[in-house]
């Protein structure tokens, strides 16, 4: 497919095959996932060229419902990648701001990485996101390496106010 993508001219083509990955990513098993997910990242600058964007959103983000913990991580990942298509899309930064709290600590660590990833091209998301990084930093039960990462995800949110950057600082 990332052959496919990359080489198809007309974007009723690539929709179709954005489209048929993401059916696959939903009805497929867990290894298929983790490669479907590196062709979403590899045709990342395709992405704008898909027309029916929703439609691919919603396919991928209804395995984070799963409760396979892995299919849940590798259903973040992917969302994280597709970042083009999630500019204004509420329910599925809800979704991940909802990962973070889990209790497994490979959806944990997804959500954080799908975070850091969102915040890039979307400032409002920073300021979603950081009451619930900030939770996690005072999380004392929390497993360090998630608390050190949400740590330097909230130094490096541009619009976030000074208070949140001197407690992820202190936490470092």
């Amino acid at each position: 497919y990332q052959r496919r993508v990359r080489a198809a001219q007309q974007r009723i083509t690539i929709d179709f095959c954005f489209l048929v990955m993401a059916d696959l990513f939903r009805t497929t098993c867990n290894v298929n996932r983790q490669l479907l997910m590196r062709v979403f990242e590899a045709c990342e600058t395709c992405l704008r060229a898909v027309v029916s964007a929703d439609e691919v959103v919603n396919r991928v983000a209804s395995v984070a419902a799963s409760n396979d913990p892995v299919a849940q991580a590798l259903t973040l990942d992917t969302l994280a990648r597709m970042r083009p298509l999630l500019a204004a899309r509420a329910d599925v930064r809800h979704r991940v701001l909802t990962c973070l709290a889990s209790n497994e600590r490979g959806v944990r660590a997804a959500a954080l990485r799908a975070i850091e990833r969102l915040a890039q091209d979307a400032a409002r998301f920073g300021d979603e996101a950081a009451p619930a990084l900030l939770a996690l930093l005072s999380d004392v039960d929390a497993d360090v390496s998630a608390r050190v990462h949400a740590a330097q995800i909230v130094r490096h949110l541009h619009r976030c106010d000074v208070r949140h950057i001197e407690r992820a600082r202190a936490v470092l």
